[in-house]
């Protein structure tokens, strides 16, 4: 089930393609906005060969996700993927790529959408017993609360905080805090930065690493999914 600005139709079509016997099936809401971005991922979607679903009068996502799956039983042998893509194979693999850090850095700048790839991050900083701040940037309004121990829940981590803010589970390990920064879901980020940084998402939390720099502890590492280039120009 896709959004305005999801990348995620673009590599599921992408790998349904490459692998044989499985096809795509992209839902897509009919919101107003941003058409440049939707009529990009669309084509995308269709290089791959993607079937498109349109979801007429589109609520909240939880909503349209519901009607996505109610849809998608017309397709024989089909399987809705959860919402977000949160899966636990993301979470673990994100954590292999943490063990392969070399040093140790003091804070880490992440945007924070599911939360899968954060907390993959936290997994990977537990196992090494590294005691980094973590630096979460919402890119859309979230109950910070409920992200905390969401996050927490899926790295598989005892004692997930009770409140909003830092929280230190135990010696040498990592604290983690959630920042809305005031953002919308569809709202782009314009800051200039040195390499390719999805306005949506991760370059959110690039400006807020830009405005917060001289208050954090070095070094700093910022992690980045990163964005197609040609995206980038066409927005």
């Amino acid at each position: 089930m896709e959004t305005t600005v999801s990348m995620a139709g673009w590599g599921i079509s992408y790998f349904c393609k490459k692998l044989d016997g499985l096809k795509a099936v992209i839902f897509v809401p009919k919101y107003t906005a941003p058409k440049d971005n939707q009529s990009y991922q669309f084509k995308k979607w269709k290089q791959f060969g993607a079937e498109i679903e349109w979801i007429d009068k589109p609520t909240r996502m939880q909503i349209n996700f519901y009607k996505a799956r109610k849809i998608l039983t017309k397709y024989p042998n089909s399987a809705m993927l959860p919402l977000g893509l949160s899966f636990v194979e993301t979470t673990h693999e994100v954590a292999k790529q943490v063990a392969l850090f070399n040093r140790k850095y003091e804070s880490i700048v992440i945007n924070i959408g599911s939360g899968t790839m954060a907390a993959g991050l936290l997994l990977g900083l537990s196992n090494l017993k590294m005691d980094s701040i973590v630096y979460g940037i919402f890119c859309a309004p979230k109950d910070i609360l409920k992200m905390h121990k969401k996050i927490f829940a899926a790295a598989k981590l005892s004692n997930a905080p009770s409140s909003g803010g830092f929280n230190l589970l135990k010696k040498e390990t990592v604290r983690l805090n959630l920042i809305d920064a005031g953002y919308e879901y569809t709202q782009k980020e314009e800051v200039e930065c040195p390499f390719p940084c999805n306005p949506y998402y991760d370059r959110k939390a690039w400006a807020w690493l830009l405005k917060n720099y001289d208050n954090l502890k070095k070094p700093i590492l910022f992690w980045n999914i990163g964005s197609d280039y040609n995206l980038q120009k066409e927005n």
